[in-house]
């Protein structure tokens, strides 16, 4: 019996678009690939240990999304006097 170990990987694609002129302001794609399992692993106590993943891949995600636009925000951002 063939037993690969598995891994869960994920791609978050993100764009911000102005909606005044539909100009893109940011672009930029994100990925996560998780620790690797037996799919046994990945399936007991149903699917328990997927279903952790999938929120820690959400949650890496869209932190890793949210800091790069606060950062492009900040260093584009005007100046205030």
């Amino acid at each position: 019996e063939i037993q690969p170990d598995l891994s869960m990987y994920m791609k978050l694609k993100v764009r911000l678009v102005n909606a005044a002129d539909n100009k893109e302001l940011f672009s930029r794609a994100f990925s996560y690939r998780g620790k690797e399992h037996k799919f046994a692993e990945w399936a007991a106590d149903g699917a328990g240990l997927f279903k952790t993943e999938i929120d820690g891949a959400y949650s890496k995600l869209s932190e890793e999304a949210r800091k790069d636009i606060y950062m492009m925000n900040t260093l584009t951002r005007p100046q205030e006097r």
